[in-house]
């Protein structure tokens, strides 16, 4: 009498596959939703979108194995180690954060950690008051903005701007410029003036660093950190000593003077899809990518 085989529930093998499904879930949310722009650097998007597919090839797998025959080898012969892992609770720790990514939206960085990351900043005595450091070519920047008045705002790259900024600095004031990013209130400025800044990421948001330039216009005393503004103003530069101890202008380190984008017009905007700047990934052997 030919004797039936039984069957054996693996829960380990299940709790794994979970695990991966929880993972597998994850990133297509952020994929499908965007939010993945918030996490990684656009150009690591198709990488974000290859671990997905894998995570599901793995899931499958462990599904499927899920279920294996009584007296089925159950140990290494080499090492005499379990062929299979049991149940571990600690497993259940790693389904904790792609749960809660799938259930919440993934925010983006904002000013918040710039209180742990920033320099000590300056005091308020420290600084030479603005009616001692007036800002300087106002004459030019005046006739520029009547000469200009109808020439179309530039759109003012922050990468561009800390490579050449003090190298043609006679070129960036002679246009109207327009920026777009996040309001931050340094503590002890004056309430209408602030650093207009975004977050430069080269693979992801871990690797992310601030970088901004000063904005002025009564308006910002209205608005809050982290609110997105589309600013459209002349630069302007101004002796302000100190303020390159701020994380956002490490850009300008040693110097003295200080870009500052004199705003006309201050639009509060949504949040855009892409909300870091990408800097190009460096090629050790020579170039970029």
């Amino acid at each position: 009498m030919m004797r039936s085989e039984s069957w054996q529930f693996d829960v380990g093998r299940f709790a794994q596959g979970m695990i991966l499904l929880n993972f597998a879930l994850f990133l297509y949310k952020v994929i499908k939703t965007g939010e993945i722009n918030r996490l990684v650097a656009p150009s690591f998007v198709f990488l974000t979108v290859g671990m997905m597919v894998l995570i599901c090839l793995m899931t499958v797998y462990a599904f499927v194995t899920c279920l294996h025959r009584n007296g089925e080898e159950s140990r290494c012969d080499c090492c005499d180690r379990p062929l299979r892992s049991p149940l571990r609770l600690s497993w259940l720790l790693l389904m904790v954060p792609s749960v809660l990514g799938i259930c919440f939206p993934v925010s983006s960085l904002g000013t918040s950690m710039l209180d742990t990351a920033r320099h000590t900043v300056p005091q308020e005595k420290d600084r030479v008051p603005s009616a001692v450091t007036p800002p300087l070519f106002d004459n030019r920047l005046l006739s520029l903005s009547q000469s200009h008045s109808s020439e179309k705002a530039a759109e003012l790259s922050l990468l561009d701007m800390q490579e050449h900024f003090y190298d043609k600095k006679e070129q960036y004031i002679k246009r109207p410029y327009r920026l777009t990013g996040i309001v931050y209130h340094p503590p002890g400025w004056p309430s209408e003036r602030i650093i207009l800044m975004r977050f430069a990421i080269s693979c992801c948001a871990a690797d992310a660093i601030p970088i901004g330039v000063i904005a002025e216009s009564p308006v910002m005393a209205r608005l809050k950190d982290n609110t997105w503004v589309n600013v459209q103003g002349g630069l302007n530069v101004r002796q302000m000593p100190g303020a390159d101890a701020l994380v956002p202008l490490n850009w300008t380190y040693g110097q003295v003077v200080q870009p500052v984008l004199t705003a006309s017009q201050v639009e509060v905007i949504p949040e855009p899809a892409e909300p870091y700047l990408s800097v190009p990934v460096i090629d050790l052997t020579g170039g970029e990518s």
